[in-house]
Parts: structure tokens; C-alpha cells; sequence
């Protein structure tokens, strides 16, 4: 399978009615804003209806939206879907709504976690499940230690609400991102965190909630990275487009992004340089 590399935004946002729009990586980094898609967002919003999809489980709807329209972007706060949004159907799916839960993260992952019905505690003898959101901080190891031991001594689940291992820190450059914590979970206890967010199907379902039965077939997929928003797309049976502004271009960047494709089977729609016209 071959993506189509040379085809204009502009042709393929006319065969489309909604797009799921990563953020990090795709309009923004850790410094500041790809300032490029900021017109493609204004005619998206314009004409289709838009999706801002990010995996975060500390980032709350209303500072992703914040975020982007301090840089320019339009954007409401019902147009965004989250990891940590996706945390409340996880919930009600292990009978962990009302149950107390170790939060490892920060004040915006301590309030996803009480908007999905759990009870934050730091009790391993009393909790049910931990959610890894953040970084291990000063703030949280307490809470990280509750989750490891409560995994060990219990055998209970720890939800790992942000999968991004890696984040772009500038145009050139990228940095550990939350998802490193599910690593150390994993070396500490030996047991895999349960995944979720992109490539997992929760926030899929959410995001086809809010564009109210728009077929599949005519919805793209835009983001930065292959194993997170291209693979989550394949698996949905949508239509991916792949920027080389974020991750994937600083982490396979020229002839490596073939043998990258190549090697694990995955292939999206579409690759830009960047989301610009």
C-alpha cells in the first residue's frame, strides 16, 4: 500500500465533512503554534465540522481550547476530545464508577478522573484501580508508589491515560512526554498498564458522538504520528492523513519514514509536510 505524498490540502479536505485534528505535533508544540495551520483551521471550521483530538489526561477541554485560541486557532471547548475524557466509558465499562481510585497526575488529571464518577484516594488496601495521567512528580510519587503497590499486592489495574511517549518540545525538537510513565509502571511491577486513547477505540466513540452519524468514509484523520492517529484511524476504518511537522518527521525523518511504513505495516492516506495549504 502507498500513501499519496503530493496531493493539495485543498483537494483533500473537499472530499471530507469532519476531521479529528491532533494538536501536539500537528498545530502546536510545547513553544508555541505551527502558525502555518492556522488558515486550514479557519476554513475547516468554515465548511466542516472539526474534532480536536489529542491524548491528555491532564489537560482539561476548556485549557486545550484556551491554548489554541491565545495562538490564533478557532476552537470551542464541545469541539474537544481527550484521553482523560475517554476515561469515563472505561469506568463505566470496569465497574469503577463510585469506587475509589489512585490518581497519579495533576490537577487536571485529578478532575478528569472525578468527572468519570471514580473517588480519588491514595489508599492501595481500599482503591480499585490507579490512573497514570502525568508525569512522576514530586506532587504525585506518593500516588505512583500507592499504584505500584496496589498493582503488586492486589492485583489491580492501573489505567495509563496518556500513551505519548515522546512530544515535540519545538519545530526541531522532541521530549519525554507523560506516556513514559507506563514504562516505569511496567519495570516497577512488571504488569502492562491498560492503554487508553488514540490508537484505542474510547475516544473514537466519543468523537463520533459529537459529529452526530457522519459515515465514516467521510471523516479524516489528521496527525503526527503513525502508531498513535494513523494506526487509530486504520483501525476505525477511516481515512488517515500523517504531518511531518510533529513527531514522526523528527523521529523518521527522509527515506527512514518508508522503512518505518515498511517494517510495521502501516500506511496512512495521506502525507503533508505540515497542516497548510
Amino acid at each position: 500500500m502507498t500513501a499519496f505524498n503530493n496531493v493539495p490540502l485543498g483537494q483533500i479536505v473537499g472530499r471530507y465533512r469532519a476531521f479529528l485534528v491532533d494538536v501536539y505535533g500537528v498545530l502546536r508544540h510545547e513553544k508555541g503554534a505551527y502558525r502555518q495551520a492556522i488558515p486550514v483551521i479557519d476554513y475547516l471550521q468554515s465548511h466542516k465540522k472539526v474534532i480536536f483530538f489529542s491524548n491528555t489526561a491532564d489537560q482539561l477541554p476548556r485549557h486545550i481550547t484556551e491554548r489554541l485560541t491565545a495562538q490564533g486557532f478557532k476552537a470551542r471547548e464541545d469541539q474537544v476530545v481527550t484521553s482523560g475524557l475517554a476515561l469515563a466509558p472505561v469506568f463505566a465499562e470496569r465497574d469503577l464508577t463510585g469506587k475509589p481510585v489512585i490518581c497519579v497526575g495533576d490537577e487536571g488529571t485529578a478532575e478528569y478522573v472525578k468527572n468519570a464518577g471514580g473517588i480519588l484516594s491514595r489508599d492501595w488496601q481500599e482503591a480499585e484501580a490507579s490512573v497514570l495521567g502525568y508525569y512522576i512528580t514530586s506532587e504525585n510519587q506518593e500516588q505512583f508508589e500507592a499504584a505500584v503497590t496496589l498493582a503488586l499486592r492486589r492485583n489491580k489495574p492501573a489505567l495509563l491515560a496518556n500513551t505519548d511517549r515522546h512530544v515535540p518540545l519545538n519545530e526541531n525538537e522532541l521530549v519525554e512526554g507523560p506516556g513514559v510513565i507506563g514504562d516505569t509502571f511496567r519495570e516497577r511491577t512488571g504488569y502492562l498498564p491498560v492503554k487508553i486513547g488514540k490508537p484505542f477505540p474510547h475516544m473514537y466513540k466519543l468523537a463520533y458522538e459529537k459529529l452526530g452519524g457522519i459515515p465514516r468514509e467521510e471523516i479524516l484523520a489528521i496527525g503526527d504520528s503513525l502508531v498513535h492517529d494513523v494506526l487509530g484511524a486504520n483501525n476505525e476504518g477511516l481515512d488517515s492523513l500523517l504531518v511531518l511537522s510533529g513527531l514522526q518527521g523528527l523521529i523518521t525523518p527522509g527515506t527512514q519514514l518508508d522503512d518505518f511504513m515498511r517494517r510495521n505495516g502501516l500506511y496512512p492516506t495521506y502525507i503533508l509536510p505540515a497542516l497548510s495549504f
